[in-house]
């Protein structure tokens, strides 16, 4: 995880790429039980466009930017894989995940 942070530090990502990297990763068409498949990925292919749009108008000095952006998303899949996986309570023992309580114990700030 530290790598992949490390790569968007290098890349500039700003919050607004950030975000539109993990709506085109929600936004996936060949998710199970989908109704409107077409209508999805056009929305995917929207938000694609838009990202490229916007690191292109506010990134000129970084022309590979946006390609660089679209080769990370595997990573950050797996990392949104990890980070949930470590949130999820454990199946069958009704207790709650080590990584929940560190996360709770960080929002509320009680360090």
């Amino acid at each position: 995880m530290l790598n992949f942070s490390d790569q968007l530090r290098r890349l500039k990502v700003d919050h607004y790429e950030y975000v539109s990297l993990k709506v085109i990763l929600l936004l996936t068409s060949d998710a199970t039980g989908l109704k409107e498949v077409d209508q999805v990925r056009e929305s995917q292919e929207q938000v694609v466009q838009a990202l490229q749009s916007y690191t292109n108008f506010h990134y000129p000095s970084m022309p590979n930017k946006f390609g660089e952006l679209l080769l990370r998303m595997p990573e950050l899949q797996r990392v949104c894989q990890v980070s949930k996986d470590m949130l999820q309570p454990s199946q069958g023992s009704g207790e709650t995940s080590p990584g929940f309580n560190l996360l709770m114990e960080l929002l509320r700030g009680d360090h």
